[in-house]
């Protein structure tokens, strides 16, 4: 087997490419310790034992396609490693410290039996792409914020039900595939993310956005196709009744009276805490309490987008005959030029 490899082997035997050999165990023998780049792709492999160990010069590592169960603690010592792909294998956890491969920018894998992202991931601080499609994971632990370098993230094909708000600190995101999953409702904080230029939602149980969705302003992909969304239905008003509390602090926001040094602490949290009306006609806040309303957009002269909308107690927003935004209303000329910039995929 050793004559047939070097035929795939660069001169410095830097790099070793095994895909395809039938292995079904790990080629020790065959492994030199300046090894920068392994392949073993497409084998019966079933574990990557301790052996990985010696091989510490590695950067670049792919074992996709094979039947591996278990990585070994030993993995966590591979300091050089940049680029991990075990895709399509029956892995259903990850070493504990997997948190040591300080210098790995990219993490692939999809398609094994993960039920959720191993807390050990969120400390990879140069982490810039991350695949988790295609497992069992039912959801984003809000430690994902602390993997700031985070360019694209995939997580379509699986069960995840909700998206934490957490997700809206990812700053350098390009890329967010939520596809195929159970979401119903996204957070508001997903406008936060300015550098998003893909956002990947099909296949999922999304009734409406978040109007807030329209300020991505980079944004050029935004698939909504097989979501509930696509679906014309009645608008449905939610109104709580505030606190009078939340009414004392309204009045005090409203009229923009100073109140940091002559109230308690946690009132002064509390009213730092409002947020904005999303009326543009109105100059009101509010608190825990607010309406809900659906408005229908139009853009692109061919699809209309429900977006959600939270409005304060007080606010006398105008609504039309069956409470759908019209296709021609002054209203709805900032949203289509905020949206013109998005290309909708075969709703």
């Amino acid at each position: 087997m050793a004559v047939q490899l070097q035929e795939r082997t660069s001169p410095a035997l830097e790099k070793l490419d095994f895909s395809d050999k039938q292995l079904t165990h790990w080629p020790s023998k065959d492994l030199p310790f300046n090894l920068t780049k392994l392949c073993l792709n497409s084998n019966s492999l079933i574990q990557v034992p301790d052996e990985i160990a010696k091989l510490s010069h590695l950067k670049e590592f792919d074992i996709s396609n094979n039947l591996i169960q278990k990585i070994s603690e030993s993995f966590g010592s591979l300091e050089f490693l940049t680029i991990f792909t075990a895709k399509n294998n029956k892995i259903v956890e990850l070493p504990e410290n997997l948190s040591k491969l300080r210098k790995l920018k990219s993490l692939n894998l999809a398609g094994n039996l993960l039920q959720k992202i191993p807390i050990q991931v969120c400390d990879l601080a140069r982490l810039e792409s991350l695949h988790f499609g295609g497992n069992l994971i039912n959801e984003i632990p809000p430690e994902i914020q602390h993997i700031e370098r985070l360019q694209y993230l995939y997580l379509g094909g699986n069960q995840i039900e909700k998206v934490p708000v957490e997700v809206g600190q990812l700053r350098n995101l390009l890329s967010l595939n939520l596809s195929s999953n159970r979401i119903t409702v996204l957070p508001r904080e997903l406008d936060q993310l300015k550098s998003l230029e893909s956002l990947l939602l099909h296949h999922n149980l999304l009734h409406f956005l978040p109007k807030n969705i329209i300020n991505l302003e980079n944004l050029l992909e935004l698939s909504l196709r097989h979501n509930p969304l696509v679906h014309k239905f009645k608008l449905k008003v939610e109104k709580q009744v505030p606190s009078l509390v939340e009414l004392s602090c309204y009045i005090i926001k409203k009229l923009h009276i100073p109140y940091e040094t002559i109230i308690p602490k946690y009132l002064t949290n509390y009213l730092d805490g409002s947020k904005e009306c999303d009326n543009p006609n109105c100059d009101g806040v509010y608190f825990e309490t607010k309406v809900k309303k659906l408005q229908f957009v139009d853009f692109c002269g061919r699809y209309r987008v429900p977006l959600l909308e939270y409005l304060c107690n007080y606010c006398e927003y105008p609504s039309t005959l069956d409470g759908f935004s019209s296709s021609g209303s002054e209203d709805d000329e900032p949203t289509k030029a905020s949206l013109k910039k998005i290309i909708m995929e075969n709703l």
